[in-house]
């Protein structure tokens, strides 16, 4: 199976239609198991998914049509600065689609956000709950940080590979433009990567083969194209 994966200034959330999904419970657990790591499990991500988002609850009497069933406790209201809404467009065909999917056996459900894909539902979108306009990781996430903290931004730029002195990661080479250059690390390297297409070890697999650097486990927006290096598996 091919996954189309977009690349935009600090996350791929350029080509999915600005719907805001995560995985199931079981496919985080077959994830947890695949790597001996029990921080992979859904019950163990979601604080961070909730953490990203600020959920904002259809609007029924702007959107018209029925009510959408969803779980609050999938959200948390100090959540933020994603925004996160459903739109405010009821579709004419939203009622012939419910019936065929329910009288082909499926059943509306609330828990999409919550670790169940079982049924059908509307999904929320990444949208500006008053404006319904696309609310981006750059224009939530991106500003926040240009705003509060110090963070560079490096536009245009991939991260082509860790440089390490012996076992211990001191920074990363980095292209702009054609041009490679070094970024050098006062404390350490930490990479942060998608699920897809995206090989991160185990912390303690890089212990084991004697690796000094520290890798945490970053549930971050940012998303960068790392070329493995033979030190890290």
């Amino acid at each position: 199976m091919v996954y189309q994966r977009s690349a935009s200034k600090v996350c791929g959330l350029s080509l999915h239609l600005m719907v805001l999904f995560r995985g199931t419970a079981g496919s985080y657990q077959a994830w947890a198991d695949a790597v001996g790591d029990s921080a992979y499990e859904f019950e163990n991500l979601l604080p961070f998914f909730k953490k990203s988002v600020n959920f904002t609850a259809p609007n029924i009497d702007v959107r018209g049509g029925p009510a959408i069933p969803y779980q609050s406790s999938a959200y948390d209201p100090a959540g933020g600065p994603l925004h996160v809404a459903y739109w405010n467009d009821y579709l004419e065909a939203s009622p012939y689609i419910r019936s065929a999917l329910q009288e082909a056996g499926f059943r509306e459900t609330d828990g999409i956000e919550s670790g169940s894909l079982l049924g059908f539902a509307q999904w929320p979108a990444t949208v500006d709950p008053d404006a319904m306009v696309r609310d981006s990781s750059e224009t939530s996430f991106g500003r926040q940080a240009i705003e509060s903290t110090t963070l560079r931004f490096y536009i245009g730029s991939t991260a082509k590979k860790i440089v390490f002195s012996g076992k211990k990661a001191t920074g990363v080479m980095v292209e702009t433009a054609g041009i490679t250059y070094k970024l050098k690390a006062r404390k350490e390297v930490v990479l942060a990567a998608g699920a897809v297409r995206n090989r991160l070890a185990p912390e303690h697999r890089l212990k084991a083969d004697g690796n000094d650097s520290s890798v945490r486990h970053n549930y971050s927006w940012f998303q960068a194209s790392v070329q493995r290096s033979s030190s890290v598996r």
